[in-house]
Parts: structure tokens; C-alpha cells; sequence
């Protein structure tokens, strides 16, 4: 995508120009959208401003120090409960994950039977995983990625809120699946108490480009074409509601 052609603010989501103005920072504001309910970046730069990888994931190393291997193993567990209920298989295929960062998720899956790939935009990364994990991730963006194999299951964790058009991104992952895969993800909950209480912050203009609520969710779900969708809340918080996860069924094109 290049440079904004629209000088209003427009839902990257439904191409509708309904946002409102939620909050100013760092030179960019955030809209919110009337229609779909995300909350997205305005004005728009370049692909190539938010896949500055220069910055992002820039040290490997540290980022590897902060990793919970607990975590970790209980997010592939989710990720496997969901994909049985879902998709009413037990067998473990080919895996795919976009986002793949220092490859952790990627290696659990391979270690639980998957025959498991990633991409990422970090070149670090990239390197780490390959280099020190010994597990398959390749340099590549979604949008060009092209794989000799079609994938019977795909995640995105903390990824979606990243892409300047997430129905895009979604539509991408069409190309490497079968008749039909599982998607599996999750995202920051722009509903969650626990942001409006927490000194963190999942307002990063540069970085989280479009956010998202579970009615968001099921609203990119209905547009591109997700079946069997399952929406939970999970992470920090009296209620344990910081963010989502979400899977469901895409068909292949």
C-alpha cells in the first residue's frame, strides 16, 4: 500500500469515512470507527514506515530473555483445543504462522508433532529463529509470501493489529490454504478494563495501526468470509479481558 489517498479519516477496515476522534499521540491520531467499532491510525504512511525493521524485533536476544516458555506451550495448547473443536480433526498437519518474531511458537508447534513454517519482517529475527532455533521462518511479508505447500492451519498471534488493511491480510492467507484451514489468532481488547486501569499501553501509532473489539472481530470475520468463528478473552486483568483470541475455518482461493 502507498501513501493515503483519502484526506478524511477512513476505517482501513470498511473503507467508509465514519471515524471519530478518539485520541491524539505522537503526531498521529486514532478514530474510531462508527461503523465496524476499531479504532484506527490517521493520517496513513507507507508499508514500509510500519515494517521498520531497523526498530522492530531489532534485538532478538533481549526479546528471547523476555519469552515465557509457559506461555508459550499454553498458547500452542489453545491453539490446538481450538483448531479440534473447530475443525473436528485430530490429526496435526502442516502449520503456518505469520509473525513468527524469534520463532518460539513456531518451535512448540514443531515439537507437538506439527510439521510447522513462519514468516517475519524482522531480519534479526529472522536470523534467530533460523540460526539459533533451527526452526523454518523466512524474511517475507504476507501480502508477497510464496510457499510450495498449501497449510491446513495458520496463526497470527498479536499480529492482526499490525497491517494498515487487516481484511487484505486475511484475504493474503487464502493462497497457502487448503479447501479449508484453520485460523487461529489473537489481538489487543480495546474493551478490556484492565488497559483503562494499566500503565501500559496498546496505543502505539507507529506500531498498532488498527485495534480491535470482539464486535470488530466478528465484524472482519463476516466481511471476509470466516466460518465457525469462536471469540474468548484471555491475559491481564481482574477479568482477564486484555485481549482476544480467535479462530475459525477460511477456504482457499
Amino acid at each position: 500500500m502507498g501513501e493515503a489517498r483519502f484526506t478524511l479519516p477512513l476505517c482501513h477496515l470498511c473503507r467508509i469515512s465514519r471515524g471519530t476522534h478518539f485520541l491524539a499521540k505522537d503526531g498521529f491520531d486514532y478514530y474510531r470507527c462508527r461503523n465496524c467499532d476499531g479504532l484506527f491510525v490517521w493520517p496513513l504512511k507507507t508499508q514500509k514506515f510500519y515494517l521498520n525493521t531497523d526498530t522492530y524485533l531489532s534485538n532478538p536476544n533481549q526479546y528471547a530473555g523476555m519469552i515465557d516458555p509457559y506461555g508459550q506451550r499454553w498458547m500452542i495448547e489453545q491453539f490446538e483445543r481450538l483448531y479440534h473443536h473447530t475443525t473436528g480433526h485430530e490429526h496435526k498437519g502442516t502449520f503456518f504462522e505469520v509473525g513468527a518474531g524469534a520463532g518460539y511458537l513456531t518451535l512448540f508447534a514443531l515439537a507437538r508433532g506439527w510439521e510447522a513454517y513462519g514468516i517475519e519482517t524482522s531480519k534479526p529475527a529472522v536470523d534467530f529463529a533460523r540460526n539459533y532455533l533451527r526452526v523454518p521462518v523466512d524474511h517475507s511479508i504476507i501480502e508477497t509470501y510464496k510457499a510450495d505447500k498449501k497449510f491446513d492451519a495458520m496463526a497470527m498471534v498479536e499480529v492482526l493489529e499490525h497491517f494498515l488493511d487487516p481484511a487484505e491480510a486475511i484475504n493474503s492467507l487464502r493462497r497457502l490454504a487448503k479447501k479449508t484451514t484453520f485460523l487461529f489468532g489473537t489481538t489487543p481488547n480495546t474493551d478490556s478494563e484492565h488497559w483503562r486501569k494499566s500503565k501500559q499501553d496498546i496505543y502505539v501509532p507507529d506500531d498498532h495501526i488498527f485495534l480491535f473489539n470482539e464486535y470488530t472481530l466478528r465484524h472482519l470475520a463476516e466481511k471476509v468470509g470466516i466460518k465457525n468463528v469462536t471469540v474468548e478473552l484471555f491475559g491481564s486483568g481482574d477479568k482477564h479481558d486484555s485481549n482476544l483470541m480467535y479462530a475459525g475455518v477460511i477456504e482457499g482461493a
